[in-house]
C-alpha cells in the first residue's frame, strides 16, 4: 500500500519520531508505529497509543537511530475506526542532519567517506554539524559542514542523527512491552519489533569499527 493522507498531519524524525495532528476529524486517534524487520521483510509493530486528542502532538523516542518507520493513524467515523495516514520513511531525496560530536578527526574524516556512499545510494543530503568544521572537506557537493545548528533545523530537515560514542547509563533504555531475547544470546528481534540496548544505537558500541558504528546508527 502506498503513503496517502485524508487529513492534515506532520511528521519528522529527530531524536526520535514526532507526530503531530493538525485535524479535527475526530476528536481522538489512534497511532501505531511500525519497523520494517531486516530479515524478514514484514513491518513489526513497536507500540501503539489509543485516544490520542486532536490538534496535538506525540514524540516517540526509543529508538534515536534510523530504521524503516511506517506510521498509521486511525479516526472514527459513525463508531468504526478509519485507516486515514499511513506513512513511511527511508533516506531516499531526504534532507538529513547529523551531529558529529567525536573528538578524533580521523574518525570524523573516515564517518563522511561512507556518508559519501549514502549520499550515491541513496540521492540524500546531508548537513554536518561539528566544532571541527574548519578541518574537515566536503568530497560532495551533497554534503555540506557546518559548525553551528541552525534554529529552525526541524522545519529544514526530514531527520536528524546524533553521531556520537557514549557510555552513559542513560542512553540505553528497554521497553517491558517489546518483547525480546537477551543480547548475548545474538538474537536480534522476536514478535514485538527489533531489539534495542540504545537509544541512539541498534548495538553495544564497545570496540566497534567506524563504518559498523555509523552504519548501526544511520542503518545504511
Amino acid at each position: 500500500m502506498q503513503d496517502f493522507s485524508l487529513i492534515n498531519y506532520k511528521i519528522n524524525f529527530h531524536e526520535g519520531c514526532k507526530v503531530e495532528i493538525l485535524d479535527d476529524h475526530s476528536d481522538n486517534y489512534v497511532l501505531e508505529f511500525y519497523e520494517k524487520d531486516n530479515y524478514s521483510h514484514d513491518w513489526l509493530l513497536l507500540k501503539g497509543f489509543h485516544e490520542h486528542p486532536k490538534y496535538s502532538w506525540f514524540f516517540f523516542s526509543p529508538k534515536r537511530f534510523a530504521i524503516k518507520w511506517k506510521i498509521n493513524i486511525f479516526g472514527w467515523e459513525n463508531d468504526n475506526l478509519k485507516h486515514l495516514v499511513q506513512h513511511t520513511y527511508s533516506h531516499y531525496n531526504k534532507n538529513i542532519l547529523l551531529y558529529f560530536t567525536s573528538d578524533s578527526i580521523q574518525e570524523q574524516k573516515e564517518w563522511i567517506r561512507y556518508i559519501k556512499d549514502m549520499v550515491n545510494d541513496y540521492n540524500c543530503n546531508i548537513t554536518i554539524i561539528t566544532k571541527d568544521y574548519n578541518k574537515l572537506f566536503s568530497p560532495d557537493p551533497r554534503i555540506k559542514i557546518f559548525n553551528t545548528l541552525p534554529s529552525n533545523f526541524q522545519d529544514l530537515f526530514d531527520a536528524s542523527y546524533n553521531i556520537k560514542h557514549s557510555n552513559k547509563l542513560s542512553d540505553f533504555e528497554e521497553l517491558q512491552d517489546i518483547g525480546y531475547y537477551p543480547e548475548q544470546m545474538g538474537i536480534d528481534f522476536i514478535n514485538g519489533g527489533n531489539t534495542f540496548t540504545s537509544k541512539y544505537n541498534k548495538k553495544i558500541e564497545h570496540n566497534i569499527n567506524p563504518y559498523s558504528f555509523i552504519k548501526n546508527i544511520l542503518s545504511i
